[in-house]
């Protein structure tokens, strides 16, 4: 007979059982809460449109992460260690009680990625890196099947902002027309937005290189082809690399995935709303560089550098920040060689920015350099701006060390970590470039959207890849990661747990803040305006081929290569033609500069239309081709009044409404449009509006009495039951909706219960 075991169960055995569920659930919990919250992600101003959760469907969200638990207590037999393991999972409470926002993001990221170190380094998931090491073939389809993907939505996106008129002109024409004049001849030369040289920057490489491409394939669409090309395309360059270093398919594979989903990667495709830049060229020959750099071909990767100057002459102070580095790492115990290649990258970069922003620039007909006036808080030249730390401190500690950058810094370098701390003189060069981009007076261009982070972005990707096989087992980063458990032996599993660390993060800040047609940071600002390619094709039919022309942002890239075309200003444009387009948002001077044309003798309006919130003038030098003086319209017979309010009758007419404004004795100024939201017996609410001469007689110079209109059809089986009015500039899009009763918009004053009839 056995004897039973004098040894006395723990009580809290059963406790460690039921923990890892739990934890599991958490972050389900939180992960389906912040998915299913989150509407809508603006990744320029980090604001996070929410709408109410739904429970029904976010608890059975929740039950997903449980399918792993067979999984990890098969590998795993020990309860408490696992519970230990997924202890990092418990961080994720506060997003269960706070309201979601973009911090929600960054803590889920990091809470997932940590965990999915810890479950690496104790034994819990299976070995992909040794699959991969049998498959290679297959792990490199997978890098180039996202390239493709990404690269063809980055595309897809591009056409679809430039048919929306959402791309401006400023940058990506600027840059494409110089690299097409430079094969035409005309070396580096712009006519966008004014005729300038270099696009106000020293950057002829860049133009010598894609001139070929803008000389042989003049078209927008070159530019949009070239932006997926080198935003993705180095994806399977860098993949290409680490396979030639003799890293293992998949820490190569993971490093070219968290390039290819880093949600800054995928925003810098339409930069915010600048579209193709030229300092993009440097993402695949800095690549080059660091591989020719790790395999000591100094030579080979001092000529790529050295190239990469003539790409944008702000690459000279990246330069010098790489220098900086090296003399740290120098200082750390690093040879000579680190010395001297410091000292000639600190020399090179700084004497190469000085001449170029002192000499070739302002000669060369760039006028004073452009970025010399977002500093203006800190002072007005290089030395005061550099003493600026000690003259002024207030205006540089508190630009400098603020949320916005803390966050914009987090959200890029977190998907490289842990592996890239292993290479931090890499991951350190940008520190001059991203010092100065957060020290700009406007807190609006510091965001995941345009390309002021590129050489962070790079040196991430790079000091990743490279840095993930000098991961050392029980080192410091390892112990602090692995707290709580005794990790498993082994270098590659610790190179398989950073790769895997990093590509989780890369996934989850993917889905939230990279612009897609499928996450929350859609399309839906460009696809929301009208479609311009009817307006466009019409105006082409007008206005003659090489003809000179003056358009605003959103239409002036439509007319390239067609036409010199310059920006529209106030004033009189040196040009034949003046095109302008109203109730963009991009256009915060379109009262001003459609004054300024109306009151010019010298120029007429010869074309109108009207798309939704858009209004197109084309004004012409030519006489004969005016639009005639439009005419006050008349009150429809057989109409029937339903409301008055302040000059404003809204008539119903069968199944249409037809709204009129009669002019009030006034100090009227401008060109206002006068917007009408009507609410329909079902609950919508539809606008009309009515828009005074087209626009181009100005309120004050219409008599009293004067009426102007607009209409509405009704949809079948409802009727309306109230209305709205609100005054606006001719160059908002506004979307007034139904205030409530008695509300005071913009001077117009309704009641809902008076003005029925």
């Amino acid at each position: 007979m056995k004897k039973p075991s004098s040894a006395v169960p723990s009580p809290v055995r059963p406790v460690y059982r039921v923990l890892p569920p739990v934890l599991l659930w958490l972050w389900g919990m939180a992960a389906a809460r912040l998915f299913r919250c989150c509407d809508r992600v603006d990744a320029t101003f980090f604001r996070m449109v929410l709408v109410p959760d739904r429970p029904w469907l976010t608890i059975p969200l929740s039950l997903l992460p449980l399918l792993l638990l067979p999984l990890l207590r098969r590998r795993n037999r020990d309860p408490e260690q696992l519970t230990v393991v997924l202890a990092p999972l418990a961080g994720v409470l506060p997003l269960l009680y706070l309201p979601p926002n973009l911090w929600s993001v960054a803590i889920l990221a990091g809470v997932t990625g940590w965990t999915g170190f810890r479950m690496v380094r104790a034994g819990s998931l299976p070995p992909l890196p040794v699959w991969c090491a049998r498959h290679p073939r297959w792990c490199a389809a997978a890098v180039w099947l996202l390239i493709v993907l990404l690269a063809g939505q980055a595309y897809a996106a591009s056409v679809t902002a430039f048919d929306h008129l959402y791309l401006a002109a400023t940058d990506w024409a600027t840059y494409a027309e110089a690299a097409y004049h430079t094969f035409a001849g005309r070396w580096f030369y712009a006519d966008y937005p004014e005729p300038c040289w270099s696009a106000g920057h020293f950057m002829p490489g860049f133009f010598l290189l894609t001139a070929p491409w803008f000389g042989w394939f003049p078209s927008a669409h070159t530019a949009f082809v070239l932006n997926g090309l080198l935003l993705f395309g180095s994806g399977g360059l860098l993949y290409h690399l680490g396979r030639r270093s003799g890293i293992d398919p998949f820490t190569a594979g993971a490093a070219a995935g968290v390039w290819l989903l880093h949600p800054s990667v995928s925003n810098l495709n339409l930069c915010n709303f600048y579209g193709f830049n030229g300092e993009y060229l440097f993402i695949p020959f800095f690549f080059l560089f660091l591989r020719s750099h790790e395999q000591g071909c100094r030579k080979t990767a001092w000529l790529l550098a050295l190239l990469t100057l003539s790409f944008k002459e702000t690459f000279a102070v990246f330069w010098a920040g790489w220098g900086m580095m090296q003399l740290a790492a120098w200082c750390a115990g690093g040879g000579r060689a680190r010395l001297r290649e410091g000292l000639a990258a600190c020399i090179i970069g700084g004497v190469y920015y000085w001449i170029c922003i002192r000499w070739i620039i302002p000669r060369g007909g760039g006028g004073e350099y452009i970025f010399f006036s977002q500093y203006a808080q800190l002072g007005d030249d290089i030395p005061s701006i550099l003493l600026s730390p000690l003259q002024r401190p207030a205006a540089f500690w508190g630009t400098l060390i603020h949320p916005k950058n803390l966050f914009v810094l987090l959200m890029i370098l977190l998907p490289f970590l842990p592996g890239a701390l292993a290479r931090w003189p890499i991951l350190g060069a940008p520190v001059l470039v991203i010092g100065f981009h957060f020290l700009r007076v406007s807190r609006d261009v510091v965001n995941l959207s345009q390309h002021y982070q590129l050489t962070l972005l790079c040196c991430g990707a790079g000091a990743l890849l490279w840095g993930i096989p000098r991961l050392c087992p029980g080192g410091r980063l390892d112990r602090w990661l692995c707290a709580g458990f005794r990790p498993m032996a082994g270098r590659g599993r610790l190179r398989y747990a950073a790769a895997l660390s990093s590509l989780l993060m890369a996934v989850i800040g993917h889905w939230f803040l990279a612009q897609s047609f499928y996450g929350p940071n859609s399309l839906r600002a460009a696809t929301a305006l009208p479609d311009g390619r009817a307006a466009i094709a019409d105006l082409k039919q007008i206005i003659p081929a090489g003809e000179k022309m003056a358009a605003d942002e959103s239409t002036a890239g439509h007319f390239l290569f067609r036409n010199p075309v310059i920006r529209l200003n106030s004033g009189d444009p040196d040009a034949d033609w003046a095109l302008e387009m109203q109730g963009d948002w991009k256009s915060p001077d379109a009262v001003a500069v459609h004054a300024a044309l109306l009151a010019n003798p010298a120029w007429h309006p010869v074309w109108f239309r009207r798309d939704g919130v858009r209004k197109y003038y084309l004004f012409s030098r030519r006489p004969e081709m005016a639009l005639p003086v439009p005419v006050p319209e008349a009150v429809p017979p057989g109409a029937v009044p339903f409301f008055r309010q302040n000059g404003l009758t809204l008539w119903q007419a069968g199944n249409r409404i037809i709204g009129h404004g009669r002019l009030l004795p006034g100090n009227w100024h401008g060109y206002p449009e006068i917007r009408v939201a009507v609410a329909f017996s079902d609950g919508s609410v539809k606008e009309i509006p009515l828009l005074p001469g087209k626009g181009l007689i100005p309120l004050h110079e219409l008599s009293a009495g004067t009426v102007w209109s607009g209409s509405m059809e009704i949809p079948a089986g409802i009727v309306p039951v109230d209305a709205a009015a609100a005054v606006r500039p001719i160059g908002a899009a506004p979307n007034i909706g139904l205030p409530p009763t008695g509300v005071v918009i913009d001077g117009l004053r309704f009641s809902t219960g008076d003005n029925r009839r």
